[in-house]
Formats: structure tokens, C-alpha cells, sequence
């Protein structure tokens, strides 16, 4: 991608009864500098910008594919969730974040009465 565009990173997303998990391969970060939040409309929104090497000759190049500078990844979580319950950590380049569901949208049997 050319410098000042948004470029994205692969992620797995696991469904549990009671929460989700989110792995995303975001190599070459600090943990400082990668933002987390679950926005109004309950999506998980990732965040942040690798440091882009000065490439003063790229002629030189014969290839040039690693994604630098911002990236922005938004997650649509199929129900509410926790957010005061989410956790993240970040090692050896993927980021997993553990978010709780909510307490009303965890899957529960209702009994039909009469």
C-alpha cells in the first residue's frame, strides 16, 4: 500500500457461549500504540499506525508489500457484550482480545408456559 493509506489486519474470530475471541496478526508493533474500543453500534474497532522505514531510493525494490503506517479494523460482534470485561495482550506480533458477552445475550433455554 503507498504511504497515508489504511491498510488492515487478518483476523479469527471464535464464538463461545460466554464470550469471543479476537486474534489479529499485527507484526512489527508496540503494544503502546495499538487502540482498542467497542463503538456505539456494538462493533470492535482496532486500531493504530506502524512506523514506516524511510525508503529514500524505492527503485532499489524489486518488492514491496509490508503494510505500513495507520491500520483500522472494525469487527461487527453479533451480540451485545461487556465492555468492561474485555482484555487484550499482545505477543510476538497477533494481538488476542477475550470479550465477555453481555449478561442478557448469553444463550439461555426459555420455558414455554401455559
Amino acid at each position: 500500500s503507498d504511504d497515508g493509506d489504511y491498510w488492515s489486519p487478518d483476523i479469527d474470530l471464535k464464538e463461545e457461549n460466554q464470550s469471543y475471541t479476537i486474534i489479529a496478526d499485527i507484526p512489527g508493533m508496540e503494544k503502546k500504540d495499538i487502540k482498542i474500543n467497542i463503538d456505539q453500534f456494538n462493533n470492535l474497532v482496532i486500531e493504530g499506525e506502524r512506523a514506516a522505514e524511510i525508503k529514500k531510493e524505492r527503485k532499489s525494490y524489486i518488492c514491496f508489500e509490508r503494510c505500513k503506517g495507520a491500520f483500522f479494523r472494525r469487527i461487527s460482534l453479533p451480540t451485545a457484550v461487556d465492555p468492561q470485561g474485555i482484555k487484550a495482550k499482545y505477543l510476538n506480533g497477533v494481538l488476542e482480545i477475550s470479550i465477555p458477552k453481555a449478561k442478557e445475550s448469553v444463550i439461555k433455554q426459555i420455558a414455554v408456559e401455559e
